[in-house]
């Protein structure tokens, strides 16, 4: 089941996550599962979904993309993504690899634009170890992972600026901790990568797209050694700007007039045969006519009203269904207790 459109609400923090999905989708799919569990997460997590309809519908889409994963995955896929300590495990590892990359190429001064896109996609996977609060706090600890996130993105937004100024960015001399930058790279780092709504992170092109790739070497799979090695996961440095819907787009969704030799609301267009004048006020019928049909517009918008309530429930259900997955309680409840009004409404 192919990916929805990103609405171009969304912002740039989490459709980030989609875009790392769609980079993976084959070298790596459970790590490309993990971005798109992370980017619903944030959307309800945030109430984004409550507040814009586009988002509201590109969240259902991903939700249900997630599912259609999970029928179609492997025993062997099926077996990590179920298991809480299978999964920190095999995403932290994926992250620490790409970490590695480019960590050993700023020791040994061979950097490139290549480098940058490594550390910032490491950057990324560290944070879906957001996607268990709860049981990362002691493996954040001790595998340094925060440091780990803050040096990739002192170095990144390091190198990228040497290019853009033209200069060479191996001229740096790595210090000897090299996971202590200064308090002045820090702010470097918030300034140029976090304040600016992450302009500077590089995210995936669509296939076809005639950029240039800069691919990292390929990270070796933990589920199986008999499995054949895929294509290296494309860390690049633009994203096309997500389609946007126009008011033009949506009018073949919309009803065929009706046919002319079948007039709608044709009985106000009757004119009645005339009277004999001698009784010039007794034709008094027709004037029940609209009453008639006022009462039946009330009955129909009373119906679409009615399935658009229990449309909207549904909604509310699923993604609590999703919440409790990754034992969000807070949002789990939340969303309960909307659909659970919703559907109080309907017997008023």
């Amino acid at each position: 089941m192919s990916l929805p459109a990103v609405p171009a609400s969304l912002p740039r923090s989490i459709s980030t996550f989609i875009a790392r999905s769609k980079e993976l989708a084959t070298a790596d799919p459970i790590i490309s599962y993990f971005c798109r569990l992370f980017a619903v997460e944030q959307i309800l997590t945030k109430s984004l979904h409550t507040t814009d309809d586009e988002i509201a519908g590109f969240a259902m889409g991903l939700l249900d993309n997630i599912e259609s994963f999970k029928k179609d995955s492997s025993a062997e896929i099926l077996e990590v993504i179920q298991d809480k300590e299978s999964s920190i495990a095999y995403v932290l590892n994926f992250a620490n690899k790409i970490f590695a990359t480019g960590l050993m190429a700023i020791q040994e001064q061979r950097v490139s634009k290549q480098t940058a896109m490594s550390l910032l996609a490491s950057a990324n996977f560290f944070e879906l170890l957001q996607l268990w609060k709860e049981d990362v706090e002691r493996v954040e600890e001790l595998e340094d992972v925060s440091k780990k996130s803050k040096y990739a993105k002192f170095h990144a937004a390091r190198i990228l600026k040497a290019y853009k100024n033209g200069e060479d960015p191996n001229e740096y001399v790595p210090p000897r901790n090299e996971f202590e930058p200064t308090e002045e790279s820090t702010d470097a780092v918030s300034s140029q990568t976090e304040n600016k709504d992450e302009e500077e992170i590089p995210v995936v092109e669509p296939e076809g797209s005639n950029s240039d790739n800069f691919g990292l070497p390929s990270v070796p799979t933990t589920i199986s050694q008999s499995t054949s090695p895929q294509g290296p996961p494309q860390f690049i440095d633009d994203e096309p700007e997500p389609p946007k819907e126009s008011l033009e787009e949506s009018t073949p969704f919309s009803l065929p007039e009706p046919p002319k030799s079948f007039p709608v609301d044709s009985t106000d267009d009757l004119t009645l045969p005339e009277t004999p004048k001698s009784e010039p006020r007794t034709v008094s019928q027709p004037t029940t006519q609209p009453v008639k049909k006022v009462e039946k517009k009330i009955d129909i918008n009373e119906i679409m009203e009615s399935s658009e309530v229990y449309s909207k429930a549904q909604k509310h259900a699923k993604f609590a269904i999703s919440a409790m997955n990754y034992e969000d309680k807070a949002t789990a409840v939340k969303e309960l207790e909307q659909a659970l009004e919703l559907l109080a409404k309907l017997r008023e």
